[in-house]
């Protein structure tokens, strides 16, 4: 049954108070006579912070928004816990990003070096004193020759600001507004990541009344090649709320264009020595409730199963890959987690949670009572497989030659595989 927790946690993730603390925000901005304000965070090893500038003077412009920019450095490790797997995927995924939508992007780019990283950070702190348009203008000519190899930016005549204490100060801020990392646009008390949820800042500015068009093209498809592999591999854990939003998407595509599902296994990442601070974990419920309602999938009523719910989950994921019902167990387990507050600790949430997948609840229980070892065999592999991938979180995904990361990506793999 739900406890009083996961329905404290649904609460706090409802529409209802949403909306409540949007009046707020509406409220205050109207006592104080002020305009609508942007803020836009800039890190400048980040890939898709540069694509978002590209778009940033249009919808600036069009919606009359005050904006503010914030720069930051690379986020400590215990909110990005494998750099050295992040930035070179990040600037695959970013140059993919921008071949889809049209965008910019250095040919070639490659992760910075720390020496450059700190130069640049110094260039884009003493920037602040250049008008908007001009600063994002600097900033951008900043990323080519951060990412590429263009020739630096002169910021001959701006501000000569403390550069470390200026980035401490900003932050600081970032950090009190709920965030922690660059390529994020916040607008009265809500964050926004990069292209992938533009399109969600413009809905909730359209709701508001401001006439904008789209930004990017909803309908534009990911630029990559046509895979022919007959397997798709899912990097998944249970504890992972955008793995559950992946899934199901997953399974339904993998089965229209005649691919063999495998569900590969992972621990969590606290249970494999990766940090997620708490200031993580609830942007990152924030986010999966918002994308859980634009893809009409339940969630919101959590029961976090870290430690014994999830060893749970995978030994009765082992019992039931053998009776043909994996896939029926991890949809079953996962809407228990995510959307009914369903304990797997308790044997009678595990025994129903069974049961709805086809499994014999005694045998369930069983399962989930038995030896450990095989199952964590299969799982450090599967992690060691991530890892030989050059990713670390999930979702994940393998197909052929395609490496994926994030439920993000689906739609690339969509794409992928849509002339078969």
């Amino acid at each position: 049954m739900p406890t009083a927790r996961s329905r404290a946690i649904e609460f706090y993730l409802s529409d209802a108070l949403r909306d409540a603390k949007r009046g707020l925000h509406r409220a205050r901005r109207a006592l104080r006579g002020g305009r609508r304000e942007l803020i836009y965070v800039h890190q400048v090893d980040d890939p898709y912070g540069l694509l978002l500038l590209s778009l940033l003077p249009t919808l600036v412009e069009a919606t009359g928004l005050s904006l503010r920019i914030l720069v930051i450095p690379t986020p400590t490790a215990d909110f990005a816990p494998d750099l050295p797997r992040l930035r070179p995927w990040a600037c695959a995924d970013a140059r993919r990003l921008a071949d889809t939508h049209g965008l910019a992007f250095p040919a070639g780019a490659q992760p910075p070096a720390p020496a450059v990283i700190e130069r640049a950070l110094a260039v884009a702190v003493r920037s602040a004193a250049l008008p908007w348009r001009a600063r994002i203008e600097l900033l951008r000519a900043l990323g080519d020759a951060v990412f590429g190899a263009a020739e630096w930016p002169s910021i001959a005549g701006t501000g000569a600001a403390d550069v470390v204490a200026t980035l401490a100060t900003n932050v600081r801020r970032i950090h009190r507004l709920g965030h922690y990392q660059g390529g994020m646009l916040y607008y009265e008390g809500e964050w926004y990541w990069g292209l992938d949820r533009l399109p969600l800042l413009e809905a909730r500015l359209r709701g508001e009344g401001v006439t904008l068009a789209p930004l990017l093209d909803a309908d534009a498809t990911p630029c990559v090649e046509p895979s022919a592999a007959a397997e798709l591999e899912l990097f998944f854990s249970f504890r992972s709320p955008y793995s559950y939003l992946a899934f199901e998407r997953t399974r339904r595509l993998a089965a229209r264009r005649g691919v063999t599902l495998r569900t590969r296994i992972v621990l969590p990442m606290v249970m494999r020595g990766l940090s997620v601070p708490a200031m993580k974990r609830l942007y990152i419920a924030r986010d999966c409730r918002r994308i859980a309602a634009s893809l009409g999938i339940p969630y919101g009523r959590i029961a976090d199963p870290l430690g014994a719910g999830v060893e749970r989950c995978i030994a009765v994921a082992m019992l039931a890959r053998r009776e043909g019902r994996l896939e029926d167990w991890i949809h079953s387990a996962t809407r228990g987690i995510w959307s009914e507050g369903m304990e797997l600790v308790d044997d009678r949430g595990l025994r129903a949670l069974a049961a709805r997948a086809g499994l014999d609840g005694d045998a369930a229980l069983e399962a989930a009572r038995g030896p450990q070892d095989a199952w964590r065999a299969e799982v450090e592999d599967n992690r060691r497989a991530l890892l030989d991938m050059g990713l670390w979180g999930v979702p994940s995904f393998r197909l052929g030659e395609l490496v994926l990361w994030g439920q993000d990506r689906v739609d690339v793999l969509e794409a992928a595989l849509r002339e078969r």
